[in-house]
C-alpha cells in the first residue's frame, strides 16, 4: 500500500496564520477563525489553534493558560515552547509566535512524529 505524501496546499488556521506542511491523507473537518481541524480516514488528526490578545501577551501568561502533561521545554524557530501530552489525548506543542499571538498544535498519537514539522511550518503575515 502506498503511503500518502505531504499535502500540496497551504492549510489556513486563521486569516493571518497558516501551516505550510500538512501530512498527507488529512482533510479539513472543522474550525473557526482561530482553530483548524484536520482528520484522516485512518483516525489521525491535527488541530492548530491561535490565541490572540491579552492571553498571549507574553510567554509566562500564555504558558500559564496551556495545560500540558509530561511538559518539557523546547523551542520553535528560536521561540520558547512547551511540548508534551494533551490532557484529552494525543501530543501537543505550544509557543508564543510573537507578543499577542500564541500557537498550539495537537496531533493524534499516530501523527506524533509529525508534531515538530507541523510547528516549524507555521507562517504568519508580516506585522500580524
Amino acid at each position: 500500500m502506498a503511503v500518502p505524501g505531504p499535502a500540496e496546499t497551504v492549510a489556513v488556521v486563521s486569516e493571518r496564520l497558516w501551516l505550510t506542511y500538512l501530512p498527507g491523507g488529512l482533510v479539513r473537518t472543522g474550525g473557526d477563525g482561530g482553530t483548524a481541524r484536520f482528520a484522516s480516514a485512518a483516525g489521525g488528526f491535527v488541530e492548530a489553534r491561535v490565541t490572540r490578545g491579552a492571553a498571549a501577551l507574553d510567554w509566562a501568561r500564555f504558558r500559564g493558560g496551556i495545560a500540558v502533561r509530561d511538559a518539557r521545554p523546547t523551542a520553535v524557530r528560536g521561540r520558547p515552547a512547551v511540548a508534551g501530552r494533551h490532557p484529552q489525548g494525543g501530543r501537543m506543542i505550544a509557543w508564543l509566535e510573537r507578543p499577542g499571538t500564541g500557537v498550539s498544535i495537537r496531533v493524534s498519537e499516530s501523527l506524533g512524529g509529525e508534531l515538530l514539522a507541523l510547528a516549524a511550518s507555521i507562517r504568519a503575515a508580516v506585522g500580524d
